[in-house]
């Protein structure tokens, strides 16, 4: 993990939410009919690239602030932040490979979030879940890597692979 976050880093990290914002809104990476938690993968990936939880709970704010269709705050959202910032905490209580953990988080990230916001819907489509968690599995493994070289950069170990 980085202990401080420049601000090239940073505005790197803004453009790749605001991204995935407004491709989480389309439905241009369906899969199955099944459309991915994008901000949530991406987000579970950046659990491990900050030290600052203030820093990493602005940017799951901001990211919750604009995925809903209304301005304001939905009980989903709501949901969504505190998902975010409880595997930012677990996250370190792991004692296996961040990436590892990173898969393991996004996986139960995706299934809390779906047990209270929508218990009915795993009861219902089952299989949609399991989809979903492959998918944002996907989409975690590819951005960890991608952060992990964003951060890492002029450093001379990988070791958190």
């Amino acid at each position: 993990m980085t202990t401080s976050v420049s601000a090239p880093r940073l505005i790197i990290v803004l453009g790749i939410l605001v991204s995935a914002v407004f491709l989480q809104g389309s439905s241009q990476l369906s899969w199955f009919g099944i459309r991915p938690n994008i901000s949530l993968s991406i987000l579970t990936a950046l659990a491990f690239m900050f030290s600052d939880f203030f820093v990493y709970a602005a940017l799951v704010f901001i990211t919750a602030a604009f995925v809903g269709p209304a301005p304001g705050f939905s009980f989903e959202e709501l949901i969504f932040v505190l998902v975010l910032c409880a595997l930012f905490f677990v996250r370190d209580r792991l004692s296996i490979r961040p990436l590892f953990a990173a898969v393991l988080l996004v996986v139960c990230g995706t299934f809390i979030f779906y047990l209270v916001v929508d218990p009915g819907f795993i009861a219902a489509d089952f299989i949609a879940v399991l989809i979903e968690m492959f998918y944002n599995t996907l989409i975690t493994l590819i951005f960890y890597m991608v952060f992990k070289r964003i951060f890492s950069h002029g450093k001379t170990s990988l070791t958190a692979f």
